[in-house]
């Protein structure tokens, strides 16, 4: 899949990397349309959490709209096919 990838401040590429998989009963994949950066990836774009962010991660972008592509086996709110929209989220 097509993501963004964190190599240090100032240096974010587009990359491929394997996609992600359910490995918890809670969890919900989705398959983004949209995304945005908010303040907490210009702070890391500029250097102000390098210790907090690893070289190789993906998780700029994070504010996005998606249709839900699969379900745990403990999900009963969303299901295949929902569309949904994601804010930053500190958990």
């Amino acid at each position: 899949m097509k993501t963004s990838i964190y190599y240090s401040h100032q240096d974010i590429r587009c990359g491929e990397k394997n996609g992600p998989k359910i490995d918890q009963p809670h969890q919900i994949l989705v398959e983004v349309s949209a995304t945005s950066i908010c303040g907490s990836d210009l702070h890391l774009y500029r250097g102000k959490f390098d210790s907090m962010m690893e070289r190789g991660h993906s998780q700029i972008g994070h504010e996005l709209l998606a249709r839900v592509s699969e379900v745990g086996s403990s999900v009963g709110k969303f299901k295949v096919g929902d569309r949904v929209s994601m804010a930053y989220s500190c958990s």
